[in-house]
């Protein structure tokens, strides 16, 4: 009741509210037991309902296709992905992996890892040291240990997990991946993304590609990567306070893309946003599935100007035709919807 009490006093339009208002919120999470998401919502709704700008909301979704599903001539079988099945039963169920390709997605969060395949030759599953990363940063953002409001903040949380992966003694975690994080706060309107390397985020607005994550590679072939490695290995080990960091303002209609390099190398730009905006009555897991399937076909043609192929082109490498590769795509649809005090007792019984 004492929750419920303080999420209607402070309202985000006071001078400090919004800070004391989540100063509070995770005080009653707490507390009292209430889901976080759930008492957010609630909060939000009580404060929209009182006159203050309705929060957004947020439709989720995800979809994916590893390289050891495509057959020549049949596309894709999405129901092959047995390198990764045991992996995602050592993380539990925040983590999916397609391939070496690893995401976690919660109501307003995403992450993608691409592990660096190169290190199989060095008899290492990166699938690993991506997947353990993902659920290090869905943990502390699922029990706001990173306190964090600011891209820069959600860095510092990324590179909190990867220390912890390097100082573990587990050796099943050696390998490297890129790292890509989206957070989403529909109270304030803001997205706070975090990339480092060759997956990233895009936001598209009016059909158009509005923002971008910065794209990260030593070359063509070699995104900029986290590592963990023994001692007297030579690889690249990127620190990760060179990710790229931005705090967007979104509004209702915007799609929020998070993928994997599967999805950029055989992908443009305009492409993606064509696609986005094709059926405005796509729910975010239908976008997902569409620029999956879009962007497989396009791996196994050997005839055309790919993204990966003019990037290869730029650095004088002759190479034609897509980029096979497993494939990762998380979606976040935002729309705004009007609030009311109903939905204040409906989130925080949840």
């Amino acid at each position: 009741q004492h929750s419920l009490t303080w999420c209607w006093w402070f309202k985000p339009d006071q001078g400090g509210g919004l800070r004391r208002m989540m100063s509070t919120v995770r005080h009653c999470v707490r507390a009292v037991g209430y889901a976080p998401v759930a008492v957010l919502r609630a909060c939000a709704s009580s404060s929209a309902a009182q006159g203050v700008s309705a929060p957004l909301e947020i439709d989720v979704g995800r979809h994916g296709c590893s390289k050891a599903s495509l057959r020549v001539g049949r596309g894709h079988d999405p129901s092959v992905n047995d390198e990764a099945a045991s992996i995602e039963a050592s993380m539990g169920p925040e983590i999916a992996l397609w391939g070496q390709d690893a995401s976690f997605v919660t109501d307003t969060a995403f992450g993608v890892a691409d592990g660096v395949g190169g290190w199989k030759k060095h008899k290492v599953n990166p699938a690993y040291f991506a997947a353990r990363l993902m659920q290090g940063c869905a943990e502390r953002i699922g029990d706001d240990s990173c306190g964090a409001d600011t891209a820069e903040r959600y860095r510092e949380c990324l590179a909190d997990v990867h220390r912890e992966i390097v100082e573990s003694p587990n050796k099943q975690y050696f390998g490297a991946s890129t790292a890509c994080l989206v957070f989403i706060e529909p109270i304030r309107g803001v997205m706070n993304g975090v990339n480092l390397g060759d997956s990233g985020w895009r936001i598209i607005r009016d059909g158009d590609v509005m923002a971008a994550s910065q794209d990260q590679r030593h070359s063509v072939f070699t995104p900029w990567q986290l590592c963990k490695r023994w001692p007297d290995l030579d690889v690249i080990d990127d620190d990760p306070t060179v990710a790229d960091t931005q705090d967007i303002e979104i509004q209702a209609g915007d799609v929020i893309v998070v993928a994997s390099d599967g999805l950029y190398d055989n992908l443009y730009d305009n492409e993606i946003a064509e696609l986005v905006v094709e059926d405005p009555d796509m729910s975010a897991a239908e976008i997902a599935k569409e620029l999956v399937n879009a962007a497989v076909p396009l791996m196994q043609e050997k005839d055309v100007v790919s993204p990966f192929s003019s990037r290869a082109s730029d650095e004088g490498f002759f190479v034609m035709g897509g980029k096979v590769d497993d494939i990762v795509v998380c979606v976040a649809k935002i729309s705004a919807e009007q609030a009311s005090p109903a939905r204040l007792a409906i989130a925080c019984s949840e």
